[in-house]
C-alpha cells in the first residue's frame, strides 16, 4: 500500500528561478515543505506522493503540454490537489489554455507574486 506524505506541501513547476526563490522562502516561513521541478512528469509524481499540495505552474516553461498536464491533474483528483496557473500577462494565448483545463485558479505572473501569502493562506486553512 503506497502511503502519502502529510507534510503541507507546496509544489512548483518551472525554470524562474526568482519565482521559486520567493515561493520557497515564503513556504520556509509557514514552515511548509517545497519542492520545484522543472519537467511535468516529476511534478505529477510529486503529487502523487502528498496529501492536497498546493500546486503552482509557470505556463511558460519550456515545452509544456498546459492541456495534458491538466487532464493529468483532474485524474489524480481536482478536490484533492489546490492548482495555480500563472504567466506573464502577454502571453493571453497560455492564460487562456490553462482556464479552460476545468482546474485550479489562473493569474498572472504579476498577480501571484502579489497575491501568494494570501492564497497560501487560504490554502493552509483546512476545508470542513
Amino acid at each position: 500500500m503506497e502511503t502519502k506524505e502529510t507534510q503541507r506541501m507546496i509544489l512548483h513547476l518551472g525554470t524562474d528561478l526568482m519565482m521559486a526563490s520567493s515561493i520557497g522562502t515564503l513556504a520556509r516561513q509557514r514552515q511548509i515543505g517545497f519542492r520545484s521541478f522543472t519537467t511535468a512528469g516529476k511534478l505529477v509524481e510529486a503529487i502523487g506522493a502528498n496529501v492536497n499540495p498546493l500546486v503552482i505552474i509557470n505556463m511558460q516553461l519550456p515545452g509544456l503540454d498546459i492541456a495534458e498536464l491538466g487532464k493529468q491533474l483532474i485524474k489524480l483528483g481536482p478536490n484533492s490537489i489546490t492548482v495555480l496557473w500563472f504567466a506573464q500577462h502577454v502571453y493571453e494565448d497560455l492564460l487562456h489554455a490553462s482556464a479552460v483545463t476545468g482546474i485550479g485558479v489562473v493569474l498572472t505572473r504579476g498577480q501571484l507574486s502579489k497575491k501568494l501569502p494570501e492564497l497560501v493562506s487560504q490554502w493552509e486553512i483546512p476545508v470542513v
